[in-house]
């Protein structure tokens, strides 16, 4: 039986225009009096694309964000090579070619404008920063075909949409679960006046726990904003996994998630002490609690544990259900979300706070075999 051939691309095109060819094409996109120097004083990145998606000409606004003083450097890439998106390096032949790129909004665009048509997309790109940890963007994408010189190129516009999204995040947090929190608030509040005195020690304590969530919930998103600016400052305690992670479930069990679903805590029997912030490292179970109960039917059990691992404790959070592939590929990235326009903070925050803040590492495995199961490792002690 013949061996299968190696895979050259799961998606775009491979194959890339040779060096002459590349610096003949920038000389045409240059001395084009359409476009000139006049592309240098456009504030949004702008590129120019060969037919084999490489950049022959990037304006000034793409150079200053690589910190690139000429653009001979970037002619050749990709724009996810030139932008330094996670996957670029995935496949041999580099952007375009990855199994995600399947899913990317900018890999879209470029190959419809290779088509000959006019595109806008959005796009959610991780990169990698130069101290190796990682941010998200959100960029919308316009791709416009041209014909040089009989050869096909595409134009490519790109904006940043990351202060939009934002935005539009804080409206639904604050709009929608605040404020359903602040009318529960309300309604205990009528109920003490109506009851009798026997009840008023249970409502009292039921207007204290959500009081308190209302607090976390806006706690959460100050940390997230925090965060994102690089102006978190994590205070870390010493406490016991097996005990943190029971407060969590038992605060999970009275949220409105967990209705008619069941939490089940798993712990091993001899429990772990660690040094971390507790505040953040509850933000990133509640997420993962949360999006579990939201993925899974109800009279389905949710389960949560850790175990000690590689001179660090792992927590886990396990549902029954099993997320697609085209989710799976995307699950990390800010804004997106199975749930809707204007969710997606979720697993994102999870990874921004548990990789830059805990100095851990988050991963999962999902399948429909064995459902889906986040961990999170965090060292025993932080590093220095």
């Amino acid at each position: 039986m013949a061996s299968a051939e190696p895979v050259e691309t799961y998606f775009a095109p491979a194959g890339r225009a040779t060096r002459l060819e590349l610096a003949s094409q920038a000389q045409t996109v240059q001395q084009d009096p359409r476009l000139g120097r006049l592309l240098d004083r456009v504030p949004d990145l702008l590129m120019v694309l060969n037919r084999h998606r490489q950049i022959v000409f990037g304006n000034q606004g793409l150079l200053d964000l690589m910190g690139l003083e000429s653009e001979e450097a970037v002619l050749g890439q990709r724009p996810g090579e030139a932008l330094s998106c996670v996957h670029c390096r995935e496949m041999p032949d580099g952007c375009g070619t990855s199994e995600a790129c399947r899913h990317c909004g900018a890999a879209l665009a470029i190959l419809a404008g290779l088509e000959g048509q006019r595109a806008v997309r959005e796009c959610r790109l991780a990169v990698e920063r130069q101290d190796g940890g990682q941010d998200s963007l959100d960029l919308q994408i316009w791709v416009t075909p041209m014909n040089l010189e009989g050869q096909p190129y595409t134009f490519v516009a790109i904006s940043d949409l990351g202060d939009q999204k934002r935005r539009r995040a804080l409206e639904r947090i604050f709009f929608h679960d605040i404020l359903n929190t602040a009318g529960g608030l309300m309604g205990l509040a009528n109920l003490l006046k109506e009851n009798s005195p026997q009840d008023l020690p249970l409502l009292a304590e039921t207007l204290r726990q959500a009081a308190e969530q209302l607090v976390q919930e806006i706690q959460a998103q100050r940390d997230l904003a925090a965060a994102e600016n690089n102006e978190l400052k994590p205070q870390p305690a010493r406490f016991s996994a097996g005990e943190f992670l029971g407060r969590q479930l038992q605060v999970m069990e009275r949220h409105e998630a967990a209705r008619g679903r069941q939490l089940r805590l798993r712990v091993p029997a001899l429990d772990v002490d660690l040094h971390a912030d507790p505040a953040l490292l509850g933000r990133v179970l509640t997420n993962l609690l949360k999006n579990a109960l939201e993925a899974s039917q109800p009279g389905q059990t949710v389960s949560a544990g850790f175990q000690a691992q590689e001179g660090g404790v792992e927590f886990w959070v396990h549902n029954p259900a099993a997320m697609p592939r085209e989710v799976q590929l995307q699950v990390f990235k800010r804004s997106f979300s199975t749930k809707g326009s204007s969710r997606g903070l979720g697993t994102y925050s999870v990874k921004l706070l548990t990789q830059r803040y805990l100095q851990g590492r988050v991963w999962f495995t999902s399948s429909p075999e064995e459902g889906t199961t986040f961990r999170v490792w965090l060292p025993l002690e932080p590093p220095a």
